[in-house]
């Protein structure tokens, strides 16, 4: 999902959201000093998980939410010197495809 100048990728386990940062041409971005929180809507529940660095260009959470089919997650990302860039995902919808 592009958020700003950022490209964000989102990989949401049970209980673990990971997200992977690089820029529009692919180059990573580094975590070192990044901010972040995703807050998980899955069913009626919501929770929010902090996001740390854990890697070069990754931030990592946990916490207890369900993996639903109308789950949908809102990130919000503060990179050192920036402004926030938020984004909202929904990685459990199915997609429809057209058929011509």
């Amino acid at each position: 999902r592009m958020a700003g100048s950022q490209h964000y990728e989102l990989l949401v386990m049970p209980d673990e959201i990971k997200v992977y940062l690089t820029d529009h041409a692919g180059v990573r971005i580094s975590s070192e000093g990044a901010v972040g929180v995703v807050v998980v809507h899955a069913g009626k529940t919501e929770v929010s998980i902090r996001l740390q660095p854990a890697d070069d260009n990754l931030l990592r959470g946990v916490g207890k939410f369900s993996l639903t089919p109308d789950l949908k997650v809102r990130l919000s990302i503060t990179l050192p010197g920036q402004a926030s860039q938020q984004a909202i995902f929904t990685p459990m919808r199915k997609m429809k495809v057209e058929r011509k």
